[in-house]
């Protein structure tokens, strides 16, 4: 219990053509510690996981039926957009590259996953549709905006009804690029004034 897990992380680019770091990473000092990733044998380990922040990739919220006890249908879409399966590979390339070096040479006995033998962008592709998940951070689901097909404007409310507001990530049109803790501070503090201001959201 005295460490997070998470032990370092950074940021770097998979697509050299953005103009900020598309990927950031995570090592833990562990490994088999995440749920749907089986044990190493032998039982010590480290990973270095992989993410593509700005995913182009859109998934869906819908409603299964009338009944407001039944679950909604969440459909996260993975890999819809080619270019976000070629960033995770991008991913998986420079976490290998990260960990060939020399520093981490007396460390490392050998790559559980993907496993070396597992070669080429089209093996890679393969493993990352098999194994990627998400990074726990979804957006979206009822998103700012005022078009059609947004959910709330940009003073929460939600189109079409009175006295209903969201103030949580799902109102970001897009996914930051980074944990989305720090922006999620920023949209409750705006809400907290609107409240303050107004006495209560925008009826």
């Amino acid at each position: 219990m005295a460490s997070n897990i998470v032990e370092a992380g950074g940021f770097w680019w998979g697509d050299r053509t953005e103009k900020t770091p598309d990927i950031q990473f995570h090592f833990l000092p562990g490994a088999g510690v995440e749920e749907g990733i089986g044990s190493v044998p032998g039982g010590n380990g480290c990973t270095l996981n992989s993410y593509h922040v700005r995913p182009r990739s859109r998934g869906s919220v819908t409603l299964q039926s009338a009944d407001l006890l039944d679950p909604p249908v969440i459909d996260p879409n993975p890999f819809a957009e080619h270019y976000d399966l070629d960033r995770a590979v991008d991913g998986i390339e420079i976490s290998r590259e990260i960990l060939s070096q020399p520093a981490f040479a007396k460390y490392i006995s050998r790559e559980h996953l993907p496993g070396a033998a597992t070669k080429g962008r089209a093996a890679l592709e393969a493993f990352a549709r098999q194994h990627g998940r998400s990074a726990y951070h979804p957006v979206g689901s009822c998103r700012m905006g005022s078009d059609a097909d947004s959910v709330v404007d940009p003073e929460l409310r939600v189109h079409g009804l009175q006295g209903l507001s969201v103030c949580d990530s799902s109102v970001m049109p897009r996914i930051v690029s980074s944990n989305t803790n720090a922006a999620v501070i920023m949209i409750a503090e705006k809400a907290a004034d609107m409240i303050v201001g107004r006495g209560q959201l925008p009826a």
